[in-house]
């Protein structure tokens, strides 16, 4: 059994009243299709958006991550029907939300503050601070981004 997310049923509610009475395809244009990739392209473009590339493996990993996030790997896997090394592979990425809630956490800060506060010096807030907090407040905002090419 897999969820119908809300997200999703209310469209798919409205596609059903408009069908006929007794139809049973909400989508019956499709039905036959062996690629959709076409169709869905060009609903994008009708809807004023720019087409991506791999549009239904980016939806479907978006997906995926919003899912493990929210209700873990078992769940996720079995909803999604691939196993959690495939999701791990393909579909599960780190979003832009992560990359801002990474950069606004302050794990650790806190005891260098404490240090500070006594009167002691950088060696020793080094010492109290776990060495896999990353606290570094001078170098906070001016990290830089490898490429991880050699040299770089």
């Amino acid at each position: 059994m897999v969820p119908l997310f809300p997200e999703v049923r209310n469209y798919l509610w409205e596609l059903h009243e408009e069908t006929e009475d007794g139809g049973i395809y909400v989508l019956p244009n499709i039905r036959h299709t062996t690629n959709v990739l076409p169709t869905l392209q060009r609903i994008i473009k009708r809807a004023g958006l720019k087409v991506w590339p791999k549009a239904w493996q980016n939806m479907r990993a978006s997906r995926a991550t919003e899912l493990e996030n929210e209700f873990g790997t078992h769940k996720t896997t079995q909803w999604c029907g691939h196993t959690e090394k495939i999701a791990e592979a393909h579909y599960w990425m780190v979003t832009a939300d992560a990359v801002k809630q990474a950069s606004e956490w302050e794990s650790g800060a806190h005891l260098v503050q404490q240090v500070a506060d006594r009167g002691g010096n950088s060696s020793q807030a080094r010492k109290e601070t776990p060495a896999f907090t990353g606290v570094c407040e001078a170098l906070r905002g001016s990290a830089e981004v490898f490429s991880g090419a050699r040299g770089t």
